[in-house]
């Protein structure tokens, strides 16, 4: 499951303050324009929070690749 949020960062705090797990710190993926993190539910299933990275901060692959479309 991937749910897209506004903030990344200010999600994780707010979940690990309530007590929830991650399987991961907010991470920037460069390779994918999107910051991530990662958390299990009740029933162990992977569940992504991310949202996009500003185009300056993606990976020169990722925005050569962009500018083809």
């Amino acid at each position: 499951l991937i749910l897209y949020v506004d903030n990344v960062d200010k999600s994780y705090e707010e979940l690990s303050a309530r007590g929830v797990k991650f399987v991961n710190k907010p991470v920037d993926m460069p390779d994918w324009g999107m910051r991530v993190v990662y958390l299990r539910d009740t029933e162990d299933n992977l569940i992504e929070l991310n949202m996009p990275l500003p185009k300056e901060q993606w990976s020169n692959d990722l925005q050569q690749e962009n500018e083809k479309y």
